[in-house]
């Protein structure tokens, strides 16, 4: 979990966070609002980091049905070798 937070209904939310990789292959990230939270959201929302060594800034938007908090995770995975994940300056908007 890197980040928890208060939604209001009918109001679209966007949470923004940079990633990085340490190897562009060998490991995969992703950021995910696991559905099931907060009705409106009922599947999993995800953003995956491209396979690329930079910092990439990845975008998660829903609009919630209901007041209410809300988590996003941070996900890294072994693909073909040993390498690290970072996450970095996160943000939350909600017009």
């Amino acid at each position: 979990k890197i980040a928890t937070f208060v939604v209001s209904a009918n109001d679209q939310v966007t949470f923004k966070a940079y990633m990085k990789k340490d190897h562009a292959t060998n490991v995969a990230c992703s950021i995910r609002i696991p559905g099931g939270q907060i009705e409106g959201v009922p599947s999993d929302i995800t953003a995956t980091k491209a396979n690329t060594t930079s910092w990439e800034e990845l975008t998660l938007t829903f609009t919630p049905d209901q007041d209410g908090v809300v988590f996003v995770e941070a996900l890294a995975w072994y693909v073909a070798g040993n390498s690290n994940c970072y996450v970095d300056t996160m943000s939350l908007t909600q017009d």
